[in-house]
């Protein structure tokens, strides 16, 4: 498989390619959860403690020029910041 590679590089002519999203998330692995700090980190979008980079999503998808976006087919909504791609695996053989 190849590796990521940024969406601005992505062909854009309908061609079905594995979309994701990379993003920055806090990381509340080391807190008990359901502890104090545990809710209010997750209720609050801007806490800026510990942070990992990682997958948010990954999906097949497309350029849709109809409505300008990077879209799984259920339109307009569009995928959100997709921020990587790579073609499409090849599918499993059966026998």
């Amino acid at each position: 498989m190849t590796e990521w590679q940024p969406i601005t590089t992505a062909p854009k002519d309908g061609t079905r390619i594995l979309i994701a999203r990379f993003a920055w998330h806090t990381d509340t692995v080391k807190l008990p959860e359901g502890s104090r700090k545990w809710y209010w980190r997750i209720r609050q979008g801007h806490y800026q403690g510990p942070r990992k980079y990682s997958l948010a999503y990954a999906i097949s998808g497309f350029w849709s020029a109809k409505w300008g976006n990077w879209n799984d087919g259920v339109e307009p909504a569009g995928l959100h910041e997709a921020t990587h791609w790579m073609p499409l695996p090849d599918p499993p053989k059966t026998e």
